[in-house]
Order: C-alpha cells, then sequence, then structure tokens
C-alpha cells in the first residue's frame, strides 16, 4: 500500500465571477446604491449589502473576510454573472495540486458536501465530512483589474488592491492561489 496523505481545513465551493463594469454599475444603479453607502464592513443581510461591501473594499484598497447572512444570498448574486464553480480550501487545493503534480492520493476533511464537491474532488483524493447531509455554501470570488476599471469614474471608485484572504477584496495569498479578488462566505448566525 503506497503512501496516503491526509489534509485538514476544510474545503468550500468558490463561485469565481470576473469584474464586469457594466452588470455592477446596472445593479448599483437599480439598487439605487450612492459612493457615500460604500462601506467594506457593512453587515451583509442582501445582494445590496454585498455589493456595498464588495465595493467599499475595492475603493479602500484593502481586503478582509467577510461573512453574509444566507447562502442564498451569495446563491442569488453570483447567478447575475458569468461564473465558474471550483473548489477552495487550503486541504482542498492542496490535494488537487498533489494529484496534478505528483500523483499523490491524499484524504481530505470537509465541512460541507455536495454533487459540485464530489464532481471537482480528484479521483485519487477520498474524503470525510462533518455534514450530516449535502448542503451547499459558496464562498463568492470577485476577480478585480489591477487598474481602475473602465467605466468606473476615478473618484468614486478605486479598485487598487494589496493582500487579503479567501474572502478579500484583494489578491489572494497562500498555498491555494495568487490572484485579485474579493469573496464573501456564508455562516450560519449564531
Amino acid at each position: 500500500m503506497g503512501t496516503r496523505y491526509v489534509l485538514g481545513l476544510g474545503g468550500t465551493v468558490d463561485y469565481e465571477i470576473d469584474w464586469d463594469p457594466a452588470t455592477l454599475t446596472r445593479l448599483a444603479a437599480e439598487w439605487g446604491l450612492r459612493a457615500d453607502e460604500l462601506d467594506a464592513g457593512v453587515p451583509i443581510l442582501s445582494e445590496r449589502d454585498l455589493l456595498r461591501s464588495l465595493l467599499g473594499f475595492v475603493r479602500d484598497g484593502v481586503g478582509g473576510e467577510r461573512f453574509v447572512a444566507s447562502s442564498e444570498i451569495v446563491e442569488a448574486f453570483a447567478r447575475r454573472f458569468e461564473r465558474r464553480v471550483t473548489l477552495g480550501g487550503t486541504c482542498v487545493r492542496a490535494a488537487i495540486a498533489m494529484d496534478r503534480v505528483r500523483d499523490l492520493p491524499a484524504l481530505v476533511h470537509l465541512v460541507s458536501i455536495d454533487d459540485d464537491v464530489r464532481r471537482l474532488l480528484p479521483a485519487s483524493t477520498t474524503y470525510l465530512c462533518s455534514a450530516d447531509r449535502d448542503t451547499t455554501d459558496p464562498h463568492l470570488i470577485v476577480q478585480t483589474p489591477r487598474r481602475r476599471p473602465c467605466g468606473w469614474p476615478a473618484r468614486t471608485w478605486s479598485p487598487h488592491t494589496r493582500t487579503g484572504s479567501s474572502t478579500s477584496t484583494t489578491r489572494r495569498t497562500g498555498s491555494s492561489c495568487c490572484t485579485r479578488g474579493w469573496a464573501a462566505r456564508w455562516r450560519t448566525p449564531t
């Protein structure tokens, strides 16, 4: 029997959407969003709040982790854009890399599971899941441009970004990826 690697820290489904100035402008107009309402730290209780937070991070050029009141908000917002469904989380990204680079099998611990996770995990990867049923609790990853996006007035929006985390308006760093982006994550309210 060959060597097996056990990886922890959980995993998630990521909805990756590209910066789309036309859609973002349309949503800001439809929802009556004003520049003075942008606030990276606003509680995210609606899609409008999610947009306020996203654009607040972009304007401020900073990043940070955000939680969303329900996964339905993330799902609804992501449906407004072209999206890629990917897997995230350190253990899952490591398992994917190990499979691609070295054909190494892994065992990962997951906190949720659904058909996307089962479809996207490498065949060599097995999993243990602490959930008692299938759920989709996605992260939303928005890739932002390095320079001011076309169509956004410089005095209102400033997307110059620095480093952040897997749920931020910034360049995500670490073992999983190095792209500019922002993300939101759902959690069970306490």
